[in-house]
């Protein structure tokens, strides 16, 4: 038999596409909702737990990964592509799917903007966009000061290049104490502000997490990539790693190395906060040094 939940209940089916058991969910908006929050969850339902009484695991067939535990788990099988399960036979409203569709995925993506990752990308977006504010208002006062002009008149545009400059360290502290929390390996390797922007730039810290460390290499020099594939020229070496000491203090010849080296351990740090947890950068900064001594020497 086939076990399959749709938004609507749950259903026990033969091989014949006859419906042997069945569980209607209660036919309200908060009632679905909280059964598809669960499922999206990938928690087992209490009612497909109790569908199942009575029954072994070996004679169930589900196509859904959560209920591996319930039955045998085919996600190819044939059978779930040619069934066909009508919620208008089972007096359901398609109005009750719609609303409770459209809470899910605006609970979904709520939860998704408190994460703290995405919390750190819109703060050093804002960073990087008051530098380029303060770097601009500090090159026009350079050049009103190259003619007489009374104190008076520039006074208040110094007075907003300070106060620009003060919410930049401002910000930038809160930028370090937080991604301290979420990725103090990845910190450990290349800095807090980097890690930040690195973040920011692969879109959140799963993206980060799953890419190879020969793109993290060159996160951020993505138009240099472009047009070096399509106009040829020299292939960038590095993207904003290159921001990190190591990098741009060391001698030219030597800076593609370093760029693979933090790149290939950051690559590591990075899963280490983002999934396990642990702290593993001790190791990591000892081998960058010995590689860094080889280089050296």
């Amino acid at each position: 038999m086939y076990l399959i939940t749709k938004w609507f209940g749950i259903f026990l089916i033969d091989k014949n596409k006859n419906i042997i058991k069945k569980y209607l969910f209660k036919n309200n908006h908060e009632n679905i909702l909280k059964k598809l929050n669960q499922i999206e969850n990938n928690e087992i339902l209490k009612e497909e737990k109790q569908i199942m009484k009575g029954l072994k695991k070996d004679e169930i067939i589900t196509d859904k990964k959560r209920l591996k535990n319930l039955g045998n788990y085919k996600q190819n099988d044939k059978f779930f592509k040619e069934l066909s399960l009508n919620y208008k036979n089972f007096n359901f409203p398609l109005k009750t799917l719609k609303n409770t569709t459209i809470e899910l995925v605006n609970n979904k993506l709520n939860k998704e903007l408190k994460k703290k990752d995405y919390q750190i990308i819109q703060m050093i977006k804002t960073l990087d966009s008051l530098i380029s504010i303060s770097n601009l208002l500090s090159e026009k006062l350079e050049n009103w000061l190259l003619i007489p002009t009374p104190k008076y008149k520039i006074e208040p545009f110094k007075k907003i290049i300070k106060n620009i400059k003060k919410e930049i360290s401002r910000l930038e502290k809160q930028i370090k104490i937080d991604i301290q929390k979420i990725a103090p390996n990845s910190c450990s390797i290349i800095g807090p502000i980097i890690t930040a922007r690195m973040i920011a730039l692969a879109g959140n810290m799963n993206n980060l997490s799953k890419m190879p460390a020969s793109t993290i290499q060159i996160l951020g020099a993505e138009n240099a990539f472009f047009r070096y594939k399509k106009e040829g020229g020299k292939n960038p070496k590095h993207g904003v790693i290159f921001q990190n000491n190591m990098i741009n203090q060391a001698p030219k010849k030597y800076r593609g190395k370093i760029s693979r080296l933090l790149s290939s351990k950051l690559s590591i740090a990075i899963k280490a906060d983002y999934y396990t947890k642990r702290d593993i950068s001790q190791s990591l900064k000892k081998e960058i040094q010995t590689k860094l001594n080889e280089l050296k020497n």
